[in-house]
């Protein structure tokens, strides 16, 4: 809240002004009939042009208070517990370690992406398309004092002979993360008809590309997509226009898909929001059929390449009453 403060700016007179009397009176006497001389004379502009009647003012313009601005958007506020950015690294199910590549907002939106066993080194991405994989979907809060949250745990490449056990049915899942020095750890408890798992998770932070801003300008081109279940042997492109459009078609499939991208809030951070809508899939990727969520963000390969793609991370939209699905994007930019 600013204030304004007026400043009052007065003139003396010329030096030819003079006031009247007698000189040869006492100074003491001759000073309440000075004071009273020199403040008429002030008033009635000595030695300027308007008569002893006039009296000169200034009209001093009112200060208004600016406009209000619009609120912020609400984020919450970063604690020393908060925990955002994206994470690569391990997930360690029963003994065995699993690729893992996660994006937390500033907000809170968690996706985890879960792929197969092996490639889990923290310097760069699985670029293979595994036998099954899974994504994490939720949201955690650090408000508590330390980041907690929930979410579902959702099978990916459910067309495939082999698959995910999550494709059947999903699994609510709980999520605790903590952060030192750039490299996160938690633990995620999932419950599936069997009881409940404790998944032990070991990132580390990919803030080179995460703390970029936001901008459509980054993201325009086309994209060989690699590892999206509806994809095979890189016969999709992904086109992503200057308005932030999204679409592709792949004729291995026939899955045809339409959406947007946006830069997330002001594109404080390098996350983007989408939206996408995909058509056609027949056989057995009918089950893709579905309006879906989710986020993307960019980056190279490896933590030290200089190449740039796309991870995009999805699930059907709630309330979207075609079977349950999720679906990991990676695309290389042409």
């Amino acid at each position: 809240m600013f204030s304004q403060r007026g400043s009052v700016l007065s003139e003396g007179m010329g030096s030819d002004c003079r006031a009247p009397g007698d000189q040869q009176a006492s100074k003491r006497a001759a000073a309440p009939i000075l004071f009273g001389l020199l403040l008429a004379l002030t008033l009635s502009g000595c030695g300027g042009s308007g008569g002893a009647d006039s009296v000169v003012t200034s009209a001093v313009p009112p200060v208004s208070a600016p406009p209000p601005s619009a609120p912020p958007p609400v984020v919450l506020p970063p604690t020393a517990n908060s925990i955002h950015g994206r994470f690569v690294g391990a997930i360690t199910i029963d003994g065995v370690d699993y690729f893992g590549d996660a994006i937390v907002t500033s907000d809170g939106a968690t996706r985890l992406y879960i792929g197969g066993p092996g490639g889990t080194s923290s310097a760069g991405l699985q670029v293979t398309k595994p036998a099954s994989s899974a994504q994490f979907v939720g949201h955690v809060d650090w408000r508590s004092g330390f980041t907690s949250g929930t979410g579902a745990v959702i099978g990916q490449g459910c067309s495939a002979p082999v698959h995910s056990r999550f494709c059947a049915k999903s699994a609510p899942g709980a999520i605790t993360l903590t952060a030192d020095a750039g490299v996160v750890r938690g633990e995620m408890r999932v419950t599936t008809d069997a009881g409940i798992e404790s998944w032990r998770l070991h990132l580390t932070a990919w803030d080179n590309f995460y703390t970029w801003h936001a901008g459509l300008e980054s993201v325009v081109g086309q994209y060989k997509e690699e590892l999206a279940e509806f994809a095979s042997e890189g016969d999709v492109t992904m086109t992503v226009d200057g308005a932030g459009r999204v679409f592709f078609q792949s004729p291995n499939s026939a899955c045809i898909g339409n959406g947007t991208l946006a830069p997330q809030r002001e594109g404080t951070f390098n996350v983007y929001d989408v939206a996408l809508t995909i058509e056609g899939c027949s056989g057995p990727y009918a089950y893709l059929n579905g309006v879906y969520d989710g986020l993307s963000t960019t980056s190279p390969s490896g933590y030290w390449d200089y190449d740039v793609s796309l991870r995009t991370w999805l699930s059907k939209r709630a309330g979207d009453a075609s079977p349950p699905a999720a679906l990991i994007m990676w695309g290389q930019l042409l």
